[in-house]
């Protein structure tokens, strides 16, 4: 699920909350790999108990397979609808969880601005309101959780009270075997609480199957589309060969280059760019917010999708390269906001230098 979610292209991330898959690996992942064995073991083991049980009252009342049979008919419909009914609010209850998680994670991000802003009543309502969802669903979960603990047992009081009646009715002229009738009691008055615990264990089971689905989910994600996909293993070969050492200097040529974010829905955020950076040069990219300088550096890690030109790194078209070989050869350091106490002249410069030559070196840098 994480090489899936990590192989997705830009435009999942941008469609898909981060809450959303934020619950998917707590949440869901948590029902996967640590809450499902021990339910169900336990549902195997009371079935086979419980089905123990009953074969042993059959042997003294063989009337109670009958009645078993169409309380397990009926029982098994009512779980039925029961469990569908779950499924939806554990559907529900995820999807608001998740949009409580995302909430949580735009506040914290945002909490500064929000605070400057004087919203945060705002967003606490929302947060609010989010969380009354999420118990609704969580409620009709709890509902359909103590339903099906009524049906089973209902249907295991059932089996003890056919057990009794067949025990007295067919029991003949001398009346009841006090031995036979002993051991069937003794089997049926065990069933009620095994039946109980299956339909428990059972309907946790089958709750976390939609967690499963879930998880799944994320593991056939349409991953990003790589030169590499069509090519024989003998290509593949030689291409890892010829590029083994690559890049060794660091030339980087944009070629009259536009990308955009979704080709053919969106503009292009990159339009006809052309420069060439040599080797070991150091470059600023001077623009405002939007200007596409961020969306430069996602190019060179082919995350955008070009619509023409393209780029070299030391002659290589970087479409040619395949996309673990590419991200594994360029190194990007994240840009961070910082608020500086003093001005920035004197953080980033040298002490004596003169507060008008940081922009003139910037502007000759950028040409």
């Amino acid at each position: 699920m994480l090489s899936g979610v990590l192989r997705s292209p830009v435009s999942f991330f941008e469609a898909t909350p981060r809450g959303r898959i934020l619950n998917r690996f707590t949440t869901d992942m948590d029902f996967v790999d640590a809450r499902v064995f021990l339910p169900g073991k336990q549902a195997v083991q009371n079935t086979l108990l419980t089905l123990a049980k009953v074969a042993v009252i059959a042997t003294q009342s063989p009337v109670v397979i009958a009645v078993t049979t169409v309380l397990l008919v009926l029982g098994g419909f009512a779980m039925s609808l029961a469990v569908k009914v779950s499924h939806k609010a554990r559907f529900g209850d995820s999807l608001a969880t998740s949009r409580v998680f995302q909430i949580v994670t735009e506040t914290v991000d945002a909490l500064s601005s929000l605070r400057a802003y004087g919203v945060l009543e705002r967003f606490q309502r929302h947060y609010c309101r989010l969380t009354d969802e999420t118990m609704r669903a969580f409620g009709l979960f709890t509902t359909c959780y103590r339903l099906t603990r009524a049906i089973a047992s209902s249907a295991a009081f059932l089996v003890v009270l056919s057990t009794l009646l067949a025990n007295t009715a067919f029991a003949g002229d001398g009346g009841p075997n006090p031995s036979s009738l002993g051991l069937a009691l003794s089997a049926a008055c065990s069933v009620p609480l095994g039946l109980m615990t299956l339909g428990i264990m059972l309907f946790s089971v089958l709750q976390m199957v939609v967690a499963f689905e879930r998880c799944l989910e994320y593991t056939e994600l349409s991953p990003e589309k790589d030169v590499g996909e069509t090519w024989t293993e003998e290509k593949k070969a030689a291409v890892a060969e010829s590029l083994a050492k690559w890049p060794t200097e660091g030339k980087v040529e944009f070629h009259s280059y536009s990308a955009s974010y979704k080709p053919g829905i969106l503009p292009n955020v990159l339009n006809n760019v052309t420069f060439t950076a040599e080797a070991r040069e150091k470059i600023g990219v001077v623009g405002r917010t939007g200007a596409g300088k961020s969306s430069m550096v996602l190019a060179l890690l082919r995350m955008l999708e070009a619509s023409e030109g393209r780029i070299l790194i030391d002659g290589v078209d970087i479409r040619e390269v395949p996309l673990p070989k590419l991200r594994r050869s360029i190194t990007v350091i994240p840009q961070c906001v910082l608020n500086h106490l003093r001005t920035k002249n004197i953080i980033i410069t040298p002490k004596k230098l003169n507060r008008i030559v940081l922009p003139r070196v910037g502007c000759r840098y950028v040409g």
